[in-house]
């Protein structure tokens, strides 16, 4: 048996999507002779196990405001990921490989959906949904930085909303990567239930960082938020806790410090340190995270809204550092109600993160339940992705 995966995103580990991709792809290699074609790719990297790589020709990059200003009067998924001159490469790719089955890395990529169908109707055809794009989009246009950007993605609801619709419910399977998402596809698109899994990511991070480092020369208790601060939801959550929880912190505990750690940090982030010079300090990006892990006394995530899941809960969870979440963020791991963090107002991070400050004993326990937690929840969602996808080869 073989599989294709069309992908639009180039291959590398640092983009989460990418790192998504790879584990879904190396599972199906369980099963499957696993082939890649990519529409666009500039260098990336090749994978550590044996997977079939078939390259299409590169075309040059158009500018991204010539993309934008195309994809006004078109979709944004098209404009920035379809092209006609590599339709032949992906039908001479087909009828070399004749693959029983196509897996479609994203919504973009499942813009050559149609170009399958025609080459190869016979394949079993499967999307790997990230998220509710025409959410995502309806939530730019009411957040994105400027004006303009609100109008652009306002425009954009439409085409993005029809595209996402057709897709899903064309292919045979749909793989969501959180049980919210797939609520939220089943509701707006009528998703059949029984075309519609879940597969949580269940990436390796590094386990049990907490009082790695006794910071023998630092007395300050740090706190840590890591997110990509170009991101509205991280961005909208960087500024609830500034603003509305650390004074209030800081009226127990003078000597804790902030840090915002994660790229590109927006304008509004970076004028978050005026606040209070001395107790937030913004990395922006860093070699290596888990340093700030070892160094942290308390994670917090104030995300209240997004789609997808969290991946940074997925990280701090393993990271063994006693972590207060919202409970819109824990949801999607079944965190709630099982004796972890939550919070969702200024004074339930307050309560929260003074205890467990002040008590070393159940910021230990709690540190050691999130490991536990984090160990089982790795072991548990291969187990399950497994299933669905044996399931899905064998329809």
């Amino acid at each position: 048996m073989k599989t294709l995966f069309i992908s639009t995103i180039q291959p590398s580990r640092k983009l989460a999507g990418w790192h998504y991709i790879e584990v879904i792809s190396e599972l199906f290699s369980s099963f499957s002779e696993v082939h890649f074609w990519f529409s666009l790719l500039n260098g990336g990297e090749r994978f550590e196990k044996d997977v079939g790589f078939r390259f299409a020709k590169v075309v040059s990059y158009k500018s991204p405001f010539v993309l934008k200003t195309k994809s006004v009067f078109s979709n944004t998924y098209f404009a920035h990921a379809f092209h006609k001159d590599h339709i032949p490469s992906l039908e001479d790719t087909l009828r070399h490989l004749q693959p029983e089955n196509v897996v479609f890395t994203n919504l973009s990529a499942g813009c050559y959906l149609d170009v399958v169908k025609k080459a190869k109707p016979d394949a079993k055809t499967v999307l790997l949904q990230h998220n509710v794009e025409y959410l995502v989009i309806s939530e730019f246009s009411k957040y994105a930085s400027t004006r303009i950007q609100r109008i652009y993605y306002l425009l954009q609801k439409r085409s993005v909303k029809r595209l996402e619709n057709k897709i899903l419910n064309t292919v045979d399977y749909v793989i969501s990567i959180s049980p919210s998402d797939k609520e939220n596809f089943r509701r707006i698109y009528n998703i059949e239930e029984r075309k519609i899994s879940v597969i949580r990511p269940f990436f390796s991070y590094s386990a049990g960082l907490y009082k790695l480092d006794n910071k023998e020369d630092d007395n300050f208790k740090n706190l840590l938020f890591v997110a990509a601060f170009d991101w509205y939801p991280n961005i909208r959550g960087a500024e609830f806790f500034a603003k509305n929880v650390l004074d209030k912190v800081l009226k127990h505990s003078p000597d804790v410090r902030l840090y915002l750690v994660g790229r590109n940090p927006s304008a509004a982030v970076l004028g978050l340190k005026k606040l209070y010079p001395d107790n937030i300090v913004i990395t922006g990006t860093v070699p290596d995270v888990d340093e700030y892990y070892k160094i942290s006394d308390c994670v917090i995530i104030p995300v209240f809204l997004g789609p997808g899941i969290k991946l940074k809960v997925l990280e701090a969870m393993a990271s063994g550092v006693p972590t207060v979440m919202t409970s819109y963020v824990a949801k999607d791991y079944d965190l709630l109600g099982k004796g972890f963090l939550i919070a969702d107002t200024p004074e339930e991070f307050v309560d929260a993160i003074q205890k467990v400050l002040e008590d070393q004993n159940f910021a230990n326990e709690i540190s050691r339940k999130q490991v536990e937690w984090y160990e089982n929840y790795l072991a548990q969602e291969k187990t399950r992705a497994l299933e669905v996808i044996k399931k899905i080869l064998e329809e």
